[in-house]
């Protein structure tokens, strides 16, 4: 799923190189696991080592679900830049609402926090 939230966050222009730093990053981070599990094994017991990993599924899960509203933010502002002017986003972000923009916005179907 990770993968997927770096190819639609990313711009068109850098789409390979946010894919590309998001595997070294999940790979090198990755393989830290079973050396934290067998330290904390070596110290404290086995059974204590493995009761990390649903903590850090708990942890994971929090992650995701924040990484996910971002993405959607930032999906949202890029749809709404794509399809509006400088000038309308800029009254839409300031709040400066004739009906017009209002309209826009309804159609749309987000809120334009830009």
């Amino acid at each position: 799923p990770t993968a997927v939230m770096v190819q639609e966050a990313a711009y068109a222009s850098c789409k390979t190189t946010a894919t590309a730093s998001h595997l070294c990053a999940r790979n090198l981070l990755g393989g830290l696991g079973p050396l934290v599990a067998s330290a904390v094994g070596a110290k404290y017991g086995l059974q204590q080592a493995l009761l990390i990993a649903p903590v850090a599924y708990l942890l994971s899960a929090a992650a995701f679900w924040y990484a996910e509203l971002l993405v959607r933010r930032e999906v949202e502002g890029r749809l709404v830049c794509a399809l509006c002017t400088e000038d309308e986003i800029d009254a839409l972000a300031s709040g400066d609402d004739d009906d017009e923009d209002r309209d826009k916005s309804i159609v749309l179907g987000k809120s334009l926090k830009v």
